[in-house]
């Protein structure tokens, strides 16, 4: 892109560092637009701690298009996504998953979505954060682009962390895990009893009741109930 030869990167990044506040937004937008058609990712690299403190600090458009970049920077570029990761873009972007307006929800989503493919270390601390519960309910009930993007982020949590899951502890990875299915998400039980069973029975009979539940949507009521008290699990037949 002409722009980005003729050295744009450069100053735009020093406005995100030192400009003013509407310096700093427009600034964390046009870096977003670049680095979808720019081949050298080091480029961008001193715009990460700048993003991360945007999205931590700043104003409500700068948070968006802090997230909207931060996740820009992260899609199809695994060196600059593990670094995004080791800045510690992960929990601010939770946050304001958590508790951002619409637009912003939708750019965390993004973010994150991009963050935890194809990086274990991102999607662990993406699940320890906390983001599957928010996750599932923009999933569910956010506008057309917030599903969309909830949606791809937690096929990337859930599906991939099978794997991931081996080198973590237990509880760590199972308590979100849990807390998706007492949402009633069932569109995505499967991959969540398939990533749970990656640590064996963490209760007693659960595995083969998780196995059944994702087979029968009329048995949610019933998860709920049981990852909800330390009763015995229903039986297979009963799912």
């Amino acid at each position: 892109m002409e722009i980005t030869r003729e050295g744009a990167i450069t100053p735009l990044i020093e406005l995100l560092r030192a400009g003013t506040a509407m310096q700093k937004q427009r600034a964390a937008f046009a870096l977003g637009n670049l680095v979808c058609d720019n081949d050298t990712p080091e480029d961008f690299d001193e715009a990460i701690l700048p993003l991360v403190e945007l999205v931590r600090m700043g104003s409500d458009t700068q948070k968006e298009d802090a997230a909207y970049t931060l996740g820009n920077l992260a899609a199809n570029n695994d060196d600059r996504r593990a670094e995004i990761g080791r800045k510690g873009a992960i929990a601010p972007l939770v946050a304001l998953l958590e508790t951002g307006n619409g637009d912003q929800k939708q750019w965390a989503a993004f973010a994150l979505r991009c963050l935890a493919h194809n990086n274990d270390s991102n999607r662990m601390i993406i699940i320890e954060e906390g983001a599957i519960a928010p996750l599932a309910v923009l999933k569910e009930e956010g506008t057309d682009a917030q599903k969309e993007q909830a949606t791809h982020a937690l096929n990337y949590l859930v599906s991939e962390s099978e794997e991931s899951v081996k080198t973590s502890t237990a509880e760590g990875i199972v308590t979100p895990l849990m807390e998706y299915m007492r949402a009633g998400v069932i569109s995505q039980n499967a991959n969540v009893a398939a990533a749970i069973n990656t640590f064996g029975a963490v209760r007693e009979g659960i595995i083969p009741f998780f196995h059944k539940l994702t087979q029968n949507q009329l048995a949610s009521a019933q998860i709920t109930t049981y990852l909800t008290t330390e009763n015995t699990p229903p039986s297979v037949a009963d799912a």
